[in-house]
């Protein structure tokens, strides 16, 4: 069963499968590709999987620009009264917002390139691989970026009453290690 139009002769197909058709009159330059039903399913599940992650990533990014600007306490007082260290001022709490803005903007890279990869696959062309090899260094620059904002943060221990950023928990963690 041919998916082309009876009026359409294709001519012979490129290596990738597709066709090449004469449009009508007044549209614009079509192509018909023939696929195999697993490299459609595939491409269908990037896809659907890449929307998900970038709703997700857009609220990560609206939850921690709503942190940076107002310093208001990221997670339910519930939650936060449960955890063992909380932010120990305004400041903090505003880097730890970013942190987390910045988090989001990094899945939102990374799920538009996988978004890219999904279609790239629907549409059997190589330019997306240049953009999807670029949104995925930023994306990962953008969580190392989180990262050094979450771990400048400064925490009050709720044990003990000390406040110490992430660095200083770090380094201290490292001199009590024993190799």
């Amino acid at each position: 069963m041919s998916v082309l139009p009876e009026t359409v002769t294709p001519p012979s197909p490129t290596a990738q499968g597709c066709y090449s058709a004469t449009p009508p009159p007044g549209s614009f330059a079509a192509g018909y590709c023939n696929f195999d039903q697993a490299d459609a399913q595939i491409a269908v599940a990037l896809i659907v999987l890449a929307v998900i992650f970038i709703l997700i990533a857009l609220a990560l990014v609206v939850w921690g620009l709503y942190g940076a600007f107002t310093a208001h306490e990221l997670l339910p007082r519930g939650i936060a009264n449960l955890l063992p260290m909380t932010p120990a001022d305004d400041r903090d709490r505003r880097l730890r917002g970013a942190g987390v803005a910045a988090a989001g903007v990094a899945a939102l890279m990374m799920s538009v390139a996988l978004l890219l990869l999904g279609s790239e696959r629907v549409l059997l062309s190589a330019w997306p691989s240049v953009v999807v090899l670029m949104l995925e260094l930023s994306g990962l620059a953008f969580l190392a970026l989180s990262g050094i904002l979450n771990m400048s943060a400064k925490y009050v221990n709720r044990r003990d009453g000390t406040i110490r950023s992430g660095w200083d928990r770090l380094s201290s963690s490292f001199r009590s290690a024993r190799f």
